[in-house]
């Protein structure tokens, strides 16, 4: 009969957390299903602040390297600014 396996708490102590907004930003891309939404959106961009641990989610047209490279950099600028405001 197979043991229960458990599982192991992460380590508070070690755990990089972010003290000020923007100072630590993960972010996603997300392929949405076959039905665009939102004027011809396919994909969204997610970005959590390290501060807030919060989503914030950001419509886009195209995955393609050379658009999507301008199309996050412009979505993320629209989340600094609402981040620093």
């Amino acid at each position: 009969m197979p043991g229960k396996q458990h599982k192991e708490l992460f380590p508070k102590e070690g755990a990089i957390m972010a003290n000020e907004i923007l100072g630590l930003v993960h972010n996603d891309i997300w392929r949405l299903e076959k039905t665009p939404l939102f004027e011809g959106a396919r994909y969204f961009i997610m970005f959590i602040d390290g501060a807030f641990q919060m989503p914030f989610c950001y419509f886009m047209k195209t995955k393609s390297f050379m658009k999507t490279k301008r199309e996050c950099f412009s979505k993320f600028m629209e989340f600094k600014a609402f981040a620093e405001n």
